[in-house]
């Protein structure tokens, strides 16, 4: 069976979950609720949905994986604190707001810093990409996996954009995180951070602009119904990152966690 490119990229990322299978010592039964703030449509939905999926045949069914989509728990900085603490077990987030937990890991939002998804797979898959991974466990927090996100394009409402000076002005929404507030106000652009939901709302009130996000949600979300214009800048490749939180990882058994 031959494989289209976004499955096949979908699957590697599975794959890079690292599953294996659990130790013959019996599983007792867990429930984990696993958060996200994009729709049924979006590659994260997907990506999560394999998770359960995967989860559940490894451990014979004992592990069930509940899947909390649209932001019903909170935006990625709320999902984040709740796992410090144990109020959220995990979740699928974008690498922009874990970087605000693990500094080092911004490095991957810098402009142009990958030529192709190829050579973006090299370096997460490789030593440097589970070093960072690593470093989660000093902020209460444990990283399982990196999953596709995908390179990040710009559209707007205004006009095209052709070069930077185009960007004067423009109020684009970014991520609440200090690399690409820096980057687009760099661009002359109104850079305003604000959490996806609410950017959601600020397009559809023309209060902002634009906003810049891999093609996938572009499409899953519909933005073409507010947003006239895009630009295909691939101006960085941000992962996505599968989180689980310390307090909910240390409670599982080597049999669970060998499952996850």
């Amino acid at each position: 069976m031959k494989l289209d490119r976004r499955s096949a990229i979908l699957l590697a990322g599975i794959a890079a979950l690292g599953f294996t299978a659990p130790a013959s010592a019996e599983i007792e039964a867990v429930n984990l609720r696993l958060a996200h703030v994009v729709n049924e449509q979006d590659g994260f939905h997907a990506a999560a949905t394999k998770f359960k999926e995967l989860v559940a045949e490894r451990s014979d069914g004992k592990i069930n994986v509940e899947i909390f989509p649209n932001a019903t728990l909170g935006d990625e900085l709320t999902l984040l604190e709740g796992m410090q603490i144990g109020t959220v077990d995990m979740g699928v987030i974008t690498n922009g707001p874990v970087s605000n937990f693990v500094e080092e890991m911004a490095v991957f939002e810098l402009p142009f810093l990958f030529p192709s998804g190829e050579k973006a797979y090299e370096v997460l898959d490789g030593p440097i990409g589970q070093e960072l991974l690593d470093k989660l466990s000093d902020v209460n927090l444990k990283g399982l996996a990196y999953a596709e996100r995908g390179f990040r394009n710009l559209t707007n409402s205004d006009h095209p954009i052709e070069s930077p000076d185009d960007l004067d002005g423009l109020r684009i929404r970014v991520m609440e995180n200090p690399v690409y507030i820096d980057t687009f106000r760099e661009l002359g652009a109104d850079a305003i951070p604000m959490a996806w939901t609410e950017a959601l709302t600020a397009m559809q009130q023309g209060t902002i602009d634009g906003q810049e996000n891999p093609v996938g949600v572009v499409y899953s979300f519909k933005l073409n119904e507010t947003q006239k214009y895009m630009t295909m800048t691939r101006h960085t490749y941000a992962p996505a990152i599968f989180v689980m939180g310390m307090p909910v990882w240390q409670k599982l058994s080597e049999e669970a966690q060998a499952s996850c």
